[in-house]
């Protein structure tokens, strides 16, 4: 498997490369900073309970999805840091992609910076998770009658409209994208995708693009965590 990294220019890659220069830094500084910001009725910070996230939060997020026992589903860091939201602090829980999600996603993320990518099957009913996405995978959709193996599998390393497709790796998201200038989550890649073969776009974080998200996490086994990648 390859990094999507290695599918973009050079200048593209440098950028990545120094955290001085990478856009998508200043999404972690604005992370680091929600992490310390106390709210919700119980006057709680993410920090309060977990201190300093260089120390507590190392390697976390490689390993994500998780097996979620008390919701019998997976769960990942955006839906981790809403149950964190709603049980400890008394706070509301992030809408998708809205306040402070995407930073403080990217910011835990990115305390796993250079950690090889592993997700633990074995937990609860990951398996059948995994099974699930991996259908979905390969299932094709929409008008267009694309699978993500179309492009991303039969056709990675060549040019769709002008953009070169690389094997669609999870290991860079939170990734900053140059065309939309911000960062982009995951789920919002996974819908963009869908929507560019004309089908209906399921919700974020539905049982669809959960299973997606185990399936398409597993496939990078070994790619290390580049949050914030930089992408086209």
């Amino acid at each position: 498997m390859l990094s999507g990294w290695l599918f973009r220019t050079k200048e593209t890659r440098a950028l990545e490369a120094d955290s001085f220069q990478n856009p998508g830094m200043l999404g972690i500084e604005q992370g680091e900073a929600i992490w310390n910001t106390v709210e919700g009725s119980e006057g709680k910070s993410c920090a309060t309970c977990h201190g300093d996230a260089a120390e507590s939060m190392k390697d976390i997020g490689a390993h994500y999805p998780k097996w979620d026992a008390s919701a019998n589903r997976p769960i990942n860091i955006e839906l981790q840091i809403n149950k964190c939201r709603e049980e400890r602090m008394g706070a509301e829980p992030y809408a998708f992609d809205k306040g402070g999600q995407k930073p403080l996603t990217a910011f835990i993320r990115h305390q796993s910076l250079g950690t090889p990518v592993s997700v633990d099957l074995s937990q609860g009913e990951m398996q059948k998770w995994w099974d699930q996405g991996k259908e979905l995978y390969y299932t094709r959709y929409g008008q267009l009658n694309l699978s993500c193996a179309s492009c991303h599998e039969a056709n990675a390393g060549k040019y769709i409209r002008a953009d070169h497709l690389s094997q669609g790796q999870t290991n860079g998201f939170p990734t900053y994208r140059l065309k939309q200038a911000n960062l982009i989550s995951l789920h919002n890649r996974f819908r963009g995708c869908i929507r560019d073969t004309r089908a209906e776009m399921p919700k974020a974080f539905s049982d669809e693009l959960m299973a997606l998200e185990v399936y398409v996490a597993w496939r990078g086994t070994g790619l290390t965590v580049e949050t914030p990648a930089v992408r086209q």
